[in-house]
């Protein structure tokens, strides 16, 4: 598990354009989650899926 598209890509210019430069700000400053993290939160959502 390498890889998830954490902080890929933005929103639509039409939709956010006039906010690119905070949403640019706020992605710099958000840490990108590693590997245990990944593993982790497939853990807790595979739990939920066979809880429902």
């Amino acid at each position: 598990m390498q890889d998830n598209n954490f902080n890929v890509g933005m929103p639509r210019i039409s939709d956010d354009g006039s906010n690119y430069d905070v949403i640019s700000r706020v992605k710099e400053m958000v840490a990108t989650p590693g590997e245990a993290e990944l593993k982790q939160m497939t853990a807790f959502y595979r739990e939920a899926d066979r809880a429902a």
